[in-house]
């Protein structure tokens, strides 16, 4: 709330004040205000950006587990087809050994049946391939996001740290102007002053 010089006056009983001093006290004490309120905010401004690291680095994290189980599978495959062409090779090798026609066409249906199978694998390994360069290059992608917050965080963070510094300067210079001016200034007029300061939160001349 705005109180205006007559209306200070009249609360302490009509005293002969210097009005021009109590505006200029005014002038500081709304200057001291403001740069502490912009003060109180740089903290929550800071952990916003560290909450912007964090979830790019929850982000990262999700792309290096995607990658890690593609490549899991990838190497599942690989080794099923390993052991399958495995028994290509063997059964292949029964086939001279076997003594009767059956066996000699159960192993060729089980090479045949190995051999579809191998081919459908094949297949798989291959688009697993694809899946494992595009969760690797996400990965990527994530890290260099993760680098690019990095350094605007470290940027803004250093905006902020010189603006708190300036800040505080600034205040403290002018709650020694503030002191050196209430020194001119009627004691008990003062004190009616700061008491309204104080009780409204805000300036008292307007």
């Amino acid at each position: 709330m705005i109180f205006s010089g007559k209306g200070l006056c009249d609360e302490v009983g009509g005293m002969k004040i210097s009005l021009e001093q109590l505006k200029q006290l005014q002038v500081f004490d709304k200057q001291i205000y403001e740069m502490t309120e912009e003060l109180k905010k740089i903290p929550s401004l800071n952990e916003a950006l560290s909450r912007d690291i964090e979830d790019q680095k929850n982000h990262l994290k999700e792309s290096e587990d995607r990658a890690k189980e593609v490549k899991l599978s990838l190497q599942k495959k690989e080794l099923d087809l390993k052991e399958k062409e495995e028994k290509v090779q063997k059964y292949a090798a029964q086939l001279m050994q076997v003594k009767t026609n059956k066996e000699y066409a159960a192993l060729q249906s089980e090479i045949a049946n190995l051999k579809a199978d191998n081919s459908l694998l094949e297949e798989e390994i291959i688009k697993t391939l694809d899946e494992v360069q595009l969760a690797e290059r996400a990965v990527q992608d994530e890290r260099e996001q993760l680098h690019r917050i990095e350094e605007t965080v470290r940027t803004k963070k250093n905006v902020f740290d010189q603006k708190m510094d300036e800040d505080k300067k600034a205040i403290a210079e002018r709650q020694t102007q503030k002191q050196e001016m209430a020194r001119g200034v009627d004691p008990d007029v003062l004190k009616v002053y700061e008491k309204i300061v104080r009780a409204k939160n805000d300036i008292a001349l307007a």
